[in-house]
């Protein structure tokens, strides 16, 4: 009994910095057996949310854990949220979006089913286009508007976020005048 309430605790420690969630593959990096968290999900210890994902009880959980989630969901380090859903999390529009939009690397391609319903981009993010959201991995304001822009977002979305970024102090100097002009507001 005492491997497993260590086990739970080494899978809480790093949980509780990622809003209540831990993938298989960190559970297994933190020294956790394959065959302690197939257990631990079949005792009900931990929770299955999704493929390879797990909540744990009594781990700081947040508002935010559907978030977590979806990137950790991707089993890629180097997966970020953006689009419609890091414009969300920046706070540059008012609603959520329906599905959370993750991006993965070009050559990463996710050959899992996707029960969630997320819809993934496959495409390159140099790591200037990647900050930190509530301790989520997001692209930056600017990438961010860039993205939507180029995926056809409207106008009038554009420039509503486009001027809460500025009023937030998210995208300042000669930056608010170049991105200004790339979506033509």
């Amino acid at each position: 009994m005492k491997l497993i309430l260590t086990d739970i605790e080494r899978m809480r420690e790093v949980a509780s910095n990622q809003h209540g969630v831990i993938s298989r593959k960190q559970a297994l990096s933190v020294g956790v057996s394959s065959e302690s968290v197939r257990q631990l999900a079949f005792r009900s210890r931990i929770e299955r949310v999704a493929q390879g994902v797990y909540r744990i009880p009594q781990a700081h959980e947040s508002e935010k854990a559907p978030f977590e989630i979806a990137v950790l969901w991707t089993g890629r380090d180097e997966a970020v949220l953006g689009f419609q859903t890091a414009l969300y999390l920046h706070g540059l529009c008012d609603a959520a979006p329906e599905h959370m939009h993750i991006i993965v690397p070009e050559n990463q391609r996710i050959r899992r089913a996707n029960e969630q319903g997320y819809v993934l981009h496959y495409l390159d993010v140099s790591p200037d286009d990647i900050c930190k959201s509530d301790g989520l991995r997001v692209t930056t304001p600017q990438r961010t508007l860039l993205d939507c822009k180029a995926e056809g977002a409207s106008q009038t979305v554009l420039t509503y976020a486009f001027e809460r970024a500025a009023l937030k102090g998210l995208i300042i100097g000669d930056r608010l005048d170049v991105l200004a002009s790339q979506l033509s507001i």
